[in-house]
């Protein structure tokens, strides 16, 4: 199980004095700790795969959010030790499908669903983010949902 990796990695992190590591693996253990609460379980029950993988999604979200504005604030130190945060979380999520991937799920997507044009950005990407199940990022996967549809409509009937 993934909480049991987070465990484990927490604890040869303590037990190697990495301190970075460490403060990066509690914060998230507390982000774990909070959604279980939330989802009322216990943290010894924890929560499944896909809910850590969404507390975890999540932080990274928050992460790169706060990286923009530390680097429109010129705060290198603090966007190098959130570059950092974000590459210690992303080790626990699964490999991220590329660029060209998520173009050919979201034609194969607006190809079965009965679009009229970019009105139909919602639901288009209901069924995409559903397709990729997170290994893909929403804003990525947004853009190329808006570029098909623009094609679509361009494009002579």
């Amino acid at each position: 199980m993934l909480l049991e990796r987070i465990e484990k990695d927490f604890i040869t992190a303590m037990k190697a004095h990495e301190a970075e590591r460490v403060s990066i693996l509690r914060t998230l253990r507390a982000a774990l700790q909070n959604a279980a609460i939330a989802a009322r379980t216990s943290a010894a029950k924890a929560i499944d795969d896909a809910a850590v993988e969404a507390v975890i999604r999540q932080e990274v979200k928050r992460l790169r959010d706060a990286l923009t504005d530390f680097t429109k604030a010129a705060r290198e130190d603090l966007a190098g030790a959130a570059k950092r945060e974000i590459e210690v979380l992303s080790t626990y999520l699964p490999q991220a499908i590329d660029s060209a991937e998520v173009q050919r799920r979201v034609k194969a997507v607006v190809a079965t669903l009965r679009t009229e044009g970019v009105s139909d950005v919602g639901s288009v990407m209901k069924a995409v983010m559903a397709d990729l199940k997170g290994a893909a990022d929403g804003t990525e996967v947004s853009t190329a949902v808006r570029n098909a549809l623009e094609q679509k409509k361009d494009s002579p009937k």
